[in-house]
């Protein structure tokens, strides 16, 4: 009996160890969610029974039925206008209660405004550094009121020019590390209340001037994301990608705000065609897994679906090089058994019969094993 068998045999009865101990933990999660949904089956079937015998349901039936055609009502109100009204209206509010700290609306004769009117002054003929540097002192002075000088910062990002375009990006960096994410993540609008019958529900003013808020806090941050993207895409110089590629890690590290998004572009730059890029992709990516050990599993599966996902085979063998270079964390569950199957697959991939005198797939099985050997002596 080869080597290989005896390692096929090994991980056969491994893996069937985890199923099994799978199946009790999920027949215990069954128990519980049985008698969770019981109760709620037995609240749900007067709603239910109302539903079937709503007389407008038997109307549209009869309806159906003739062969006139039914005419639609066009004045009647959709969710998707309600709830633009509703955003609308939050803005509103919004604004009206960052009023105090709106520099166009302030009365400059009181002694109590004189030093904004320093910032008012740089905004309308400062240079493009001052701006910068006046804006980040306001809006750290208090953050969530001051969404409109964000806002203005981020008008200054669409420069072409290369220096004046980092500024922007490292003022935005800090301020959303430092003083504006404050380890939080932040919801969407449409998230909050699009599921929502906004009619019958209650939102207090308080709420909806939050919701505002967060929605765009969120979409400035992917904003910000977004354009480290194409510095990362259409810069030339590795060096400057390899900056870019430093600010997203350096968010991710920070913040968990829009993770899954960065994670994605980093992962994405093990197909880079630039092996300098993706080589760094690989260390940032470990670097990752070091500092966020909990990650692991969720950085393993992205990885993984890049592997099987991608056509480029430079991507491919990127891809199998970081996964084969993870540390085994302690307390991830899962972690070891999605490893363990995802390489004995490929073992199997690799040991077809088109590839027993492939030197070149040979070379990758025995680099397959060697990491099944590894995880087999983790358990």
């Amino acid at each position: 009996m080869s080597n290989y068998q005896i390692i096929i045999i090994l991980l056969n009865k491994i893996l069937n160890f985890y199923h099994s101990k799978n199946k009790i933990m999920e027949n215990k999660q069954n128990d519980n969610e049985n008698n969770d949904t019981n109760n709620k089956n037995s609240e749900n079937k007067n709603f239910l029974n109302k539903k079937h015998n709503h007389p407008d349901t038997k109307k549209h039936k009869k309806k159906k039925n003739n062969k006139n055609k039914i005419k639609i009502n066009k004045n009647k109100k959709t969710p998707l206008d309600s709830l633009e009204k509703l955003y609308q209206k939050a803005k509103n509010l919004y604004y009206e209660k960052s009023s105090p700290y709106d520099l166009d609306k302030l009365d400059y004769t009181k002694k109590i405004n004189k030093e904004k009117k320093w910032t008012y002054d740089i905004l309308k003929s400062g240079t493009f550094d001052d701006k910068i540097s006046s804006l980040m002192l306001y809006i750290k002075e208090n953050p969530k009121q001051t969404l409109k000088y964000l806002e203005m910062l981020f008008r200054l990002l669409n420069n072409k020019n290369r220096r004046k375009n980092e500024s922007v990006i490292i003022a935005l960096k800090e301020l959303f590390l430092e003083y504006i994410l404050q380890g939080k993540k932040y919801i969407s609008f449409i998230k909050t209340f699009g599921n929502n019958d906004i009619k019958n529900i209650k939102i207090s003013d308080d709420k909806l001037i939050e919701s505002y808020y967060e929605d765009r806090i969120h979409n400035l941050y992917l904003k910000l994301i977004s354009s480290l993207e194409e510095n990362i895409i259409n810069e030339p110089l590795p060096k400057l990608k390899k900056k870019s590629m430093d600010y997203l890690f350096e968010m991710i590290v920070k913040e968990p705000e829009c993770e899954e998004t960065i994670l994605s572009d980093l992962i994405n730059k093990l197909g880079d065609p630039l092996s300098e890029i993706s080589n760094y992709a690989i260390q940032l990516l470990k670097d990752l897994q070091g500092k966020h050990m909990k990650m692991s599993l969720v950085i393993f599966n992205n990885v993984k679906t890049f592997f099987t996902s991608t056509k480029n085979n430079n991507a491919k063998y990127n891809a199998l090089v970081y996964l084969s270079q993870m540390i085994i964390p302690h307390g991830v569950y899962g972690f070891l058994e999605e490893s363990i199957k995802f390489f004995f697959n490929l073992f199997n991939q690799f040991s077809g019969r088109d590839n027993l005198n492939n030197k070149k797939y040979n070379d990758k099985k025995a680099s397959i094993v060697f990491r099944l050997e590894f995880l087999f002596f983790e358990i």
